[in-house]
């Protein structure tokens, strides 16, 4: 679903890489419900009204009330954070003077940053897999399964004799899309291009 948009502009590659998935659509699908029906069904207003009782007399209303809006603070949260995943990108414009990474259009943690093609030497995909707690079997690479595999891609840069590595989109769960991204900089810059165990 997030296949990146590649496009030659004379010297300069420009390439758009959309951050959304299936499970994010799926989630915020979910959630966007559930907030729906939770101030459809009144649910607030008792909410409320049970946590003001609660001040006067009983502790289990008024411990229900805050538990419904916490719960309801998080599903909220949650859903800010599924829909800047469906509407945001990751932009990056690789020229002979500089590499240039944008993220956007809503605000997010990940850095934008420019990079000196000189630095770099070389682009790789870093691969995490995250597993439920102990006691659970290795999953086949989906949240079903009991594992979620996530991909970054990263720019191994040199400076000063110092190598590191600077991450140049945020979590996705299509290797894909980012092989393809981390080929086309590869070809662009002349640099190799290989998959990390993260």
């Amino acid at each position: 679903m997030n296949n990146p948009a590649i496009e030659q502009a004379g010297a300069e590659l420009a390439i758009k890489l959309r951050w959304s998935s299936l499970i994010v659509v799926a989630v915020t699908a979910l959630l966007a419900a559930g907030v729906f029906f939770f101030f459809r069904s009144g649910q607030i207003g008792r909410s409320l009204a049970a946590f003001r009782a609660g001040a006067e007399g009983g502790f289990i209303q008024k411990f229900l009330g805050g538990i419904t809006f916490l719960f309801l603070g998080f599903t909220l949260i949650a859903l800010l954070y599924a829909i800047v995943r469906n509407v945001n990108a990751s932009e990056l414009r690789a020229g002979d003077s500089m590499l240039s990474v944008r993220h956007g259009p809503l605000p997010w943690f990940a850095p934008n940053l420019e990079l000196d093609p000189a630095s770099i030497q070389g682009f790789v995909i870093i691969h995490r897999v995250d597993r439920p707690e102990s006691g659970s079997q290795r999953g086949s690479g989906n949240v079903y399964g009991g594992s979620l595999d996530w991909y970054k891609l990263a720019a191994r840069i040199s400076l000063d004799g110092r190598t590191s590595l600077k991450v140049l989109t945020p979590s996705l769960e299509n290797d894909e899309a980012l092989s393809v991204t981390g080929k086309a900089l590869s070809e662009r810059y002349g640099k190799p291009f290989v998959r990390l165990e993260g």
